[in-house]
């Protein structure tokens, strides 16, 4: 029990060193494959006004500003018309 403890403690070293060597971290958005974007909540989280929302669900006016700024990678109401 002890030695899967330690190799589980090692292999988590580790991969904080590759997370820093990369500087990347856990659910790094920029690893998110094209065709999941989409489905992946963490691309359409933003403050607010100090809150926490979905950008999807939010007035395509906001949705504009955000895609302009570059926050969201694309309008959802513009990409469901495509079949």
């Amino acid at each position: 029990m002890r030695r899967l403890r330690r190799r589980g403690e090692h292999l988590h070293a580790k991969a904080r060193v590759i997370e820093k060597t990369l500087k990347i971290r856990i659910f790094d958005l920029q690893w998110t494959l094209p065709s999941l974007v989409g489905s992946n909540p963490l691309v359409w989280m933003a403050e607010v006004n100090g809150l926490l929302v979905d950008l999807r669900t939010m007035p395509r006016e906001v949705q504009e500003v955000a895609f302009a700024k570059g926050i969201i990678p694309y309008i959802p109401a513009d990409r469901q018309d495509r079949p």
